[in-house]
């Protein structure tokens, strides 16, 4: 995936999450959490060798937590991030260490 492909799929992910997922055809409502569902699974489809796959975690795990309020959710992002992140281990994890600052569960 090309960065400007990247792009446009965590544009896609958060434009589905504020639009509540609306617009889709089937004659079904389509409720917020579909909606997360969905925008999660295209943050998903993302491997973990493209450039971007940082900033997608990010995005993915703000997801989890602002939408689904799942903070085990949203700090294992930033554990994975560290996981797959060999060169740039240092940055990820000071990531991790911000995200659990931010629920305040600094173990």
């Amino acid at each position: 995936s090309t960065e400007w492909e990247v792009a446009v799929v965590v544009s896609q992910a958060q434009l589905l999450v504020r639009s509540g997922g609306g617009g889709h055809g089937g004659g079904g409502s389509t409720t917020g959490d579909d909606s997360v569902d969905g925008a999660l699974k295209l943050l998903s489809a993302i491997p973990p060798s493209s450039p971007c796959f940082p900033e997608v975690m990010m995005v993915k795990a703000d997801m989890y937590l602002t939408q689904r309020r799942d903070k085990q959710a949203f700090v294992q992002c930033y554990k994975d991030l560290v996981a797959l992140q060999k060169p740039n281990k240092s940055r990820a994890l000071v990531c991790l260490g911000d995200a659990l600052l931010r629920i305040q569960a600094p173990n």
